[in-house]
């Protein structure tokens, strides 16, 4: 073959493309910078044809290391995907023996990696759409990925200020609607109760929702909603040590309210079942402050409690309430009788509205007398009369409340218990039951909020 050196005189020398300098060889250049040097006409450096004419022909160009690891082009005879088992051919690829990078006819952009005789494509660019999949070429957003690996994505940041958060997705847009930033779903069946959409970790705060909105409307920094057929909780929280040592206060659950004109730390509201309870709670309650029933209080026993007026600081004083099956009001107090052994007392002015069925009490202090009432109550006072002057004499007035709550909800000493609560206890312990007796007893609400 023709070829012109650094000697050639002849004109086949003179004219050839080939350069070889002992060195390096040369193409259309006389001065080969790498053992193979092709220099030409933009856009037609170097050209590879296969003459096949097959669906399956190809050109290739690879080159190898001493290893045998190979690098390369290849140009398919037709347009398409990555040309590998399963998997359709490129327009042009670059690939290497562990991999390749396709640009396809309709300009898709895809890195595979070759495990095996298969390639997998690893990153996608539909450049229709503009959205880039991982592990997968069909993406349905932005940013599509499809793994089977616990750990789909992963993402870490050693920032001094990472406040705007390590991952952040934001609406941008200002179209009035409930657009959502970041939505979690794992559901691996609808019939069993497993799979967390969400979950955060943190040194303080393990998940926080918080809310900036300049309107009067009502916001909700947090909103949990659950939806099944069996116990259902919108909001759950759970406090537990992270050690055997018992140390500090655990709250499963708190609430803070302020800077409104009424404000409610925790609400609850239930309605729609069977049983309604707006609130329950298994153990022990502490209310520092006062409390406000606007329906009707039911209890197993009720006492006041204070420090001991005579030992405040080492006992507590307990006093019981005085029942009864009626809505009974107690009114008392002393008086004395005048020179004529009489005495009016005067109640207040809304007890004959508050109150009916009077019943009295008299007891003389001092001296034995003969006392009675002698005008029953009547424009809210009464007269007491005695057979002497000046006697003290002690009086107790009772009435059955009759006011419209009363009358709307009187308190009905016997009841039957409902079909569901019937066969239990409020206390089983006293009748030598289980607690699997107690007409509260579930143990699925104290059980299975613990983590699995």
């Amino acid at each position: 073959m023709s070829k012109f050196n650094s000697t050639g005189s002849s004109s086949a020398e003179i004219n050839s493309l080939v350069y070889d300098n002992g060195t390096n060889v040369g193409i259309g250049t006389t001065s080969p910078a790498a053992k193979f040097h092709i220099e030409g006409a933009a856009n037609a450096d170097m050209r590879i044809t296969s003459k096949g004419t097959g669906a399956t022909n190809y050109a290739t160009m690879q080159l190898y290391n001493d290893a045998g690891t190979s690098f390369g082009f290849t140009k398919a005879s037709g347009a398409g995907g990555l040309y590998s088992p399963g998997i359709p051919r490129p327009h042009m690829a670059l690939f290497a023996n562990r991999g390749s990078m396709l640009f396809n006819a309709t300009g898709n952009i895809g890195f595979a990696t070759l495990i095996g005789s298969t390639n997998y494509t690893r990153l996608f660019v539909d450049s229709a759409t503009g959205n880039v999949g991982i592990n997968t070429t069909n993406p349905t957003a932005k940013l599509h990925v499809v793994g089977t690996s616990d750990s789909v994505g992963f993402f870490t940041s050693n920032s001094l200020n990472a406040v705007t958060g390590i991952v952040r997705s934001e609406y941008t847009g200002n179209t009035i609607s409930d657009h959502v930033a970041l939505y979690g779903r794992s559901v691996p069946s609808q019939i069993s109760n497993y799979g967390i959409g969400v979950v955060g970790e943190g040194g303080w705060i393990g998940a926080e929702g918080f809310v900036v909105n300049k309107t009067t409307l009502a916001t909700y920094g947090v909103v949990g909603t659950s939806s099944s057929r069996g116990d259902t909780y919108g909001v759950a929280g759970i406090a537990n040590n992270d050690t055997s040592t018992v140390e500090g206060a655990k709250v499963g659950l708190w609430g803070y309210a302020s800077d409104g004109s009424t404000n409610y730390g925790v609400y609850g509201f239930a309605t729609g079942g069977n049983t309604n309870y707006a609130g329950a709670f298994d153990g022990n309650t502490i209310i520092t402050g006062n409390l406000t029933v606007l329906g009707t209080l039911a209890k197993s026993s009720g006492t006041f409690k204070i420090d001991h007026p005579q030992d405040p600081e080492n006992k507590y004083l307990y006093h019981s309430f005085v029942e009864s099956p009626d809505m009974m009001n107690v009114y008392n107090g002393n008086t004395i009788s005048d020179a004529n052994g009489k005495a009016i007392v005067t109640l207040p002015d809304y007890f004959e509205v508050l109150n009916k069925d009077f019943r009295y009490q008299l007891t003389c202090i001092g001296q034995p007398a003969q006392v009675w009432i002698s005008q029953k109550i009547q424009g809210n006072t009464f007269e007491i009369s005695c057979d002497k002057p000046n006697v003290e004499i002690s009086w107790q007035v009772t009435g059955i409340r009759q006011d419209k709550f009363a009358q709307a909800y009187p308190i009905v000493p016997e009841v039957e218990k409902p079909e569901a609560e019937k066969g239990t206890y409020m206390h089983p312990e006293l009748y030598e039951q289980s607690d699997e007796k107690g007409v509260f007893y579930k143990p699925s609400l104290r059980k299975r909020l613990i983590r699995k």
